[in-house]
């Protein structure tokens, strides 16, 4: 356990005189006499752990050390059984010795409350532990007190800090002030509660510095006085050099358990408020590794997240800071007094902490309620759309059908549209034909039309027949007629039917193109009626010639047959 292996400070310890001198008592006339109210056992050694818990919780010892009662550690030591049971007489600040004076000067009752003390939480080994870097004391430390072995612990301030966490990382340990032992001994075999403390009283103020064991509630200006003071105080300290409080009222201040000494002193430079000059000492010795400055920094300016974030919490109050900065700052006490400021502020910073986490989950949870309705109204307008489209498309797939089905079952229909439409056509190029044509022509050519209109609106194979019979009516109506000299019409009639019979055949042919043609070229029609129109009038031309020959010829043989005649 050298010093090396960890960062602290090698102390003065200005020890004497006080530690040298014997201990003196300061009690009140009413704690003198005062006893428990239990009968003493007839047999020590017959004490079981309950009936030792007992004695000590109504004696009510308090642990100097971390001010918890005695009852409550042996309890609780008793669940886990430690190994080892140190009794601690460490006092590693300067000043202080109110440990180690009364192990020195009650050896046999300090024995006596460590063996019952074993005997109650079951520890298998005990030992003292004393503070080896005392150069200046006058009275040697034995090795040995009884039975128990004294443990020197070395190494820099705060040696007792670095001795717990070396015992509690080594093996299940047990520590237990000297101060707490010798007054389970006086409970148990004098029947005697704790009434008393032991202090140090010392200082460059106190004009006989020593160690006294002093009743409880006594004020600090009491035992000041009981001392002497050679000079007034400028700081009153309780508790400890480096780790003890200032106090200003000491007639209101009074002794407690806790106390380990009380200091007076005359110098007060922590007055002078010098500024950080960064040196970085108090970096260097933290026990803890911590950034006391930057601590120091944070806590005057209330930034309680930087205090946070720099593991104040790890902080043990040592001091060591505030004694080795050179510009004198009080580091320590800044420190601890902001670190109980937080801890009080924790509640309703955690409580604020909570409501801000609260206040932004429900607002997340609303945002993304939000957009899953968003999402989902999104998904119902797709599913919507696709509906309506694919009821668009069984619409139009159920109107093709229906479309489809008279289509089939009513073709005639349609094919007496077109015939109608045809028939129209053919009249009209009948009645462009008939304009050109003599009235002979013309007549037959309207009775080619009308036999036309009748073969469309009847069936196709009924026009020979209709075409013979009209020729036989003809030839009969020819025949009827009287000779009077027009006969030699007739070749001319005959002619004319033949033209007649290609021009139908041809306006036959355009109506059949016209009908299969869905959407005829208006152009194209003008032009085939303007075409056959020519047709027509060059037939017509052609009969007339032909017509004016035959007259000839019959003039020529009516002569001819006339001079015959003559």
């Amino acid at each position: 356990m050298a010093g090396f292996f960890y960062k602290g400070i090698l102390l003065q310890q200005l020890k004497e005189p006080a530690f040298s001198r014997e201990l003196r008592e300061f009690f009140n006339a009413d704690t003198l006499g005062a006893t428990m109210d239990r009968k003493p056992p007839a047999n020590f050694d017959e004490l079981t752990h309950d009936d030792l818990l007992s004695i000590a919780r109504q004696a009510r010892i308090v642990d100097e050390r971390d001010g918890r009662l005695l009852a409550d550690k042996l309890a609780a030591a008793r669940h886990r059984k430690p190994q080892v049971l140190v009794a601690d007489a460490i006092d590693d600040e300067p000043y202080i010795s109110s440990q180690l004076n009364p192990l020195l000067q009650n050896q046999r009752l300090c024995a006596e409350g460590l063996r019952l003390a074993q005997r109650a939480c079951g520890a298998q080994e005990a030992f003292f532990a004393v503070y080896k870097n005392l150069a200046d004391l006058e009275v040697k430390i034995p090795k040995k007190i009884e039975e128990f072995g004294v443990q020197r612990i070395r190494g820099r301030y705060p040696a007792e800090y670095q001795a717990s966490k070396t015992f509690a990382a080594n093996a299940s340990t047990l520590m237990i002030g000297v101060g707490a032992l010798i007054f389970l001994a006086r409970a148990v075999y004098f029947n005697k509660p704790q009434t008393t403390a032991f202090i140090t009283v010392a200082g460059d103020c106190v004009g006989n510095p020593t160690n006294l064991e002093i009743s409880l509630g006594m004020t600090i200006a009491q035992t000041l006085e009981r001392c002497g003071l050679i000079h007034d105080p400028a700081r009153v300290v309780i508790g400890g050099s480096m780790t003890g409080i200032s106090v200003i009222d000491t007639e209101c201040t009074v002794v407690t358990p806790v106390t380990r000494a009380i200091l007076a002193f005359r110098d007060k430079a922590k007055d002078y408020d010098f500024q950080c000059i960064g040196c970085s000492r108090c970096v260097h010795v933290c026990p803890e590794g911590l950034n006391p400055y930057l601590l120091y920094r944070s806590a005057r300016l209330k930034r309680y997240q930087d205090f946070r974030k720099l593991d104040a919490q790890m902080c043990i109050g040592c001091n060591t800071c505030s004694y080795m900065c050179p510009a004198k700052l009080d580091l320590c006490e800044t420190i601890r007094e902001s670190a109980q400021e937080f801890r009080r502020m924790s509640g309703s910073m955690r409580a604020a902490s909570v409501a801000q986490k609260k206040r932004e989950k429900d607002t997340f949870e609303l945002y993304m309620g939000s957009y899953y309705a968003c999402k989902a109204e999104k998904a119902a307008g797709k599913a919507r759309r696709k509906e309506e489209a694919a009821a668009k498309r069984a619409e139009k797939q159920a109107l093709k059908e229906s479309m489809r089905i008279p289509a089939e079952t009513a073709p005639i229909q349609n094919a007496e549209a077109e015939n109608t439409q045809a028939s129209s056509e053919a009249e009209t190029v009948m009645a462009g034909v008939s304009v050109n044509l003599p009235e002979t022509a013309a007549d037959k050519t309207a009775d080619a039309a009308a036999a036309f209109e009748i073969v469309q609106i009847g069936s196709t194979d009924d026009r020979p027949e209709f075409s013979e019979d009209a020729s036989g009516e003809q030839n009969s109506e020819s025949a009827e007629e009287p000779d009077t000299g027009e006969a030699a019409e007739i070749p001319m009639e005959a002619e004319s039917q033949g033209v007649l019979e290609s021009l139908l055949e041809k306006a036959d042919e355009a109506i059949v193109q016209l009908v299969e043609e869905k959407e005829p070229d208006p152009g194209l029609e003008e032009l085939t009626v303007l075409s056959q129109t020519e047709e027509l009038e060059q037939a017509a031309e052609v009969s007339d010639a032909e017509q004016d020959d035959l007259h000839g010829w019959h003039k020529n043989d009516t002569d001819n047959h006339g001079g015959d005649a003559k």
